[in-house]
This record gives structure tokens, sequence and C-alpha cells, in this order.
């Protein structure tokens, strides 16, 4: 199977009555970190530099992405598809108490550049655009800015990447300094640790299992590749670990695989299976995206948290399994500080990330547990952390049938100034946190259902308080999920904002994404539907034919 990146050239908004155009002339990845991470003082404009390459907003907005970043469209001959529209039983809210005005401006930074054919499945992006009544993104007041209800799109250049799949987001470098940002993506092969398929099939490297790799951006031409021993599936290049002026990519993904690549050449500065600890590192558990925290070695370069975790050889409903490891390493060298078991003894499959309180403390966040085995979300400082006293660590949320698997999105929604904690659960619930008092705001419960994804957290109605597009999968339960749901949840109250729901005919791991635009409401969401040919929306329940690779629809 062999994987397309296509990067665009124009991407054009138009208004729902009038023939305005608005190009976006410079997009912009700001990472996972832009709502999960640090301050929620969100109103100030976003800057990244990178070797004198700005990326800014001016008058209109750039977009934000959340986890993933993948951005497609309909056929732009067809303008936008719109969604089948079915109806569905009301989600169940539960308000704590009301959330205060926040006042604040949510500006996000996001990558709507490029489109990668990165989903091995059949699946469509749809773009939904919402007016007052059924379209997905106009404003829903009288705003002086109208909202766009068309979206263009056109080709800057696709390149095909043969024998290769992935699942990894986009990042986007100036790695040859051309002035133009680069593109950055993780793959598998799927050579499964076979010695003869990395001489066969890729000229005797070894190894051969992933890597990750680098697109000129002005013409989509491979400027280098490095092969790593696992899949990589995650991908952090926010600091430079070699003061070579460039930021480095920490890769991520199966087998243990963690190396801090150089984004010059695609050489490693150093790998985490090399370390000397051999009880930290175990070759058949992952390592998630990684967190870069304070230098708390004090050698000048910032420090990584990791979490290792996962057990891909574990049985679904197997309750003996392999517990997760939070690790802190050195930036510098990937030397282990201090590594601690997570503290329930539970698997883990979270990437941590951190928060702050108000009085300037930084907080670690992760989950644990599993699709069949329960866990919880933690909290602990960074400094009990560094210390190896997981002992400290406190659990905000418990579920003790599912476990806790999704980063949240971090924002304020009550207008304390401190990042509130919005996450959904695998277990069927969206649940908002108060960041200062770990107290629920609100939870909002889809029975019956599981979700791989992060919420998008975005102005969709009047008020100054963000709201969250949230995704769910219905079936008999992981890994088969027959069909799919869609809605944008109040900030202040986890109400459905849209109803009926979004449907699809089949289940989908991608987190949604955000695009800020200008004027109250106005702000984009962009998903993922996934259907069959001539059975859109159904959601019918389907079996794997014996010995088969396809399902089969009665």
């Amino acid at each position: 199977m062999d994987t397309t990146t296509t990067m665009f050239d124009d991407v054009k908004f138009s208004s729902a009555n009038n023939n305005d155009h608005r190009k976006l002339k410079t997009l912009t990845h700001g990472g996972d970190a832009d709502f999960r991470s640090g301050s929620c003082d969100v109103s100030k404009p976003t800057t990244h530099k990178n070797n004198d390459v700005q990326l800014y907003y001016e008058e209109s907005p750039e977009n934000d992405d959340e986890d993933d970043d993948v951005f497609a469209s309909s056929d732009p001959e067809d303008g936008l598809s719109k969604p089948l529209m079915y109806p569905r039983q009301r989600a169940k809210v539960k308000t704590v108490r009301p959330v205060g005005k926040s006042g604040k401006v949510l500006r996000c930074a996001a990558c709507v550049l490029l489109i990668a054919g990165l989903i091995a499945a059949s699946g469509w992006l749809i773009i939904f655009v919402h007016s007052h009544e059924k379209l997905l993104f106009q404003p829903q007041n009288n705003s002086a800015v109208i909202g766009c209800s068309y979206i263009e799109v056109e080709n800057m250049w696709i390149t095909k990447l043969p024998k290769l799949t992935t699942e990894s987001a986009l990042r986007m470098m100036d790695v040859n300094s051309d002035k133009v940002l680069d593109v950055i993506l993780g793959f598998a092969t799927g050579a499964s640790h076979q010695e003869d398929t990395c001489a066969i099939y890729f000229n005797n490297t070894q190894p051969c299992e992933g890597g990750l790799v680098a697109l000129d951006g002005r013409s989509g031409q491979e400027i280098w590749r490095h092969y790593t021993a696992g899949e990589i599936f995650a991908l952090n290049c926010d600091e430079d670990l070699n003061s070579d002026g460039l930021n480095e990519c920490l890769a991520s993904g199966r087998a243990g695989t963690l190396e801090a690549v150089d984004m010059k050449d695609g050489t490693i500065l150093w790998t985490f299976d090399k370390t000397e600890n051999k009880e930290v590192r175990i070759g058949v558990m992952n390592v998630y995206t990684s967190l870069y925290v304070t230098d708390l070695d004090e050698d000048g370069v910032a420090d990584i948290v990791i979490m290792h975790g996962g057990d891909p050889l574990a049985e679904p409903g197997q309750t003996n399994r392999l517990a997760g490891r939070l690790v802190v390493l050195s930036g510098h060298t990937g030397q282990v500080l201090q590594w601690v078991v997570t503290p329930d003894g539970h698997e883990s499959y979270y990437s941590p990330v951190m928060t702050t309180r108000r009085d300037g403390t930084p907080m670690i966040l992760f989950g644990t547990g599993g699709e069949t085995n329960g866990g919880a979300l933690w909290h602990i400082t960074l400094g009990d952390l560094y210390k190896g006293d997981i002992g400290k660590a406190r659990a905000i949320y418990t579920d003790a049938f599912k476990g806790v698997m999704t980063p949240p999105a971090l924002v304020d929604i009550t207008g304390d100034g401190v990042c509130d904690i919005i996450f959904a659960s695998f277990n069927a619930t969206v649940v908002a946190i108060d960041g200062s008092t770990y107290k629920i705001l609100w939870t909002a419960s889809y029975p019956s259902s599981e979700t791989y994804a992060t919420p998008a957290p975005g102005f969709y109605n009047a008020d100054d308080v963000p709201d969250f597009l949230i995704h769910y999968q219905y079936g008999p339960g992981y890994p088969v999920y027959y069909q799919a749901t869609t809605t944008v949840l109040d900030g202040r109250t986890g109400e459905p904002l849209v109803e009926p729901y979004l449907r699809s005919t089949m289940g989908t791991q991608l987190s949604p994404l955000t695009v800020a635009m200008e004027g109250e409401g106005n702000d984009l969401f962009l998903h993922w539907l996934n259907d069959c040919d001539g059975h859109e929306g159904e959601g019918t329940p389907f079996r794997f034919l014996e010995g088969k690779l396809y399902c089969h629809m009665p």
C-alpha cells in the first residue's frame, strides 16, 4: 500500500450571502500543544519562527489543528458535500454548576495546507458549513463578519510514497533553508522485523520497519528519508536540541521506538533503545507523543516526559497486562533521568500533557487503562514526577470498566485564567473538569459508544466560551463499529448544539480539527466521515467473511 501526500496552493473561503473571497495566505501548524499545554492566555496573536520563516495571523486568523494534521476536500467541481443527518437519541447531559464567561478570543494555529492520503481505510473528509438552521459553521447571531459557506482548494503538488503507510501527523519545518516550510511525516513499512523483507523491498536497509521522511514544500520531492526499528506515528518538533538553529523532531511509535532526529539531514542525535536502564524499556510496548518540559538536569536543553505503554500482544479482555511507564529523559542525550510505573499498575496509551496551576506549578496529566480495562485520568506535579514520587499522583476521573486514552483539550471555559480539562473518555462520556479545583463542571454521555477522538475546541455559537466538536462510535465494541455520530457541545453546559447529530456508516479514529475564523461563532471544524458506497449513512451491521480481508453487509 502506498501513501499519498497532497499540498494545496490556495485555500479560499466564501461567505454565505456575498461574493467575498478570503484567502488564507499563510497556513500554520501549531502542534499538539496549542490547546493542551501551558498558559490559557490564547488572546495574543500566534507567531512561530523557524529559520526566518514567520507564520502569523493577519486580518483573517489562520486555522488550528488538534491532533492529526490531515486536510482533504470533497470534489471541488461538486462544491461542498452536505451531511446525511438522521435523528438519534439525545445525549444525557449533567451540569454540575454554571460556567462563567471567558472573555478571551481563541486564536489557533493549524495546518490545513496539506492533504495526506494517510488513512488506509476508505474515508471521506467532509467539510461542513453550518447556517443558523442546518449548515455547520455560520454565526448564529448578527455578527458583522459573515461566516463562510464555501471552501475552495487548489492542488500545488501530489507525491506518492510507494510501500509506505502512515498514521502520523504532519509537521511543518523549513529543513532545506529555502524559506518555504517542508513536510515531515512518520511512516510504517509492514516489514515486521524480517531481515529478508528489508533486503528485498528496501535495498537491504536495516532496520526498515518504519521511519520518517521530509518532503520539499515547493515540489513535494523527497529531501531525505530515515528508517527506524518500529513504525513512527507520533512527532514532536517543538525544540532545538543541538543548538543548530533548527528544531529537531522526537519521532516515536511502536516497538519502544523513540529517536531525536536532526531535521537537516535525518541523522540520529540519540535513541531511547540505547538507554543503559534495561528495566524501563520494553520492546513490545509503544512510545506515545512526547512532551517537552523545563530543563530539569540544568544542561541548557529542554527535557522530555514520555508514556511508554501499550500491550499489543494482549487479547481483548485480558486483565494481566504490561503496566505503563512514565519516563523523564534528558533532551540533550536521551539519558533516562527518572521513571515510574503508573500508580494503578494499569496499561497506558496516553500522550502526557502539561498544564499550570494558578501558583505556577507545572502539572503533568496522564491516563491509564485501555479498551477493555478500567483506568483513570491522573495528575502529578512535574517536581514529584522528577523525584520518582508516583505515590503523590491523584486521580481526577476514574472509570472501572474502560480506560482514559485520549489527551484532553486544555482551554479556559470558566474565565479564571487557568486551563480547564475537557476530554472524551473511551467509555461514552465527555467530561469538563475545572483546572483549578479538579471538580467536574459538566458531563455529556452517549450510551453504548466509544471514541479515540480528542474534542476540538472552537467558537461555534454566539457566546465567548469555546465549544467542542466530539465524535463517538457505535457497535459491538472495540474493534468493530457499525456507525458514528458527530455533534458540537456547548462549552458552558455540555448541551448539544447540532441536532440531529451528523451520522456516518463506520467509525473513525481521527480527531477533528479546528480552523479559527473572524467573527463570533464562525470557526470551522474539520472531521472525517466514513461511508460505504451505496449505503451512505446506513450504519448497517456487518460481518467479516472467514478468511477474507473485507466485510459483508447483509
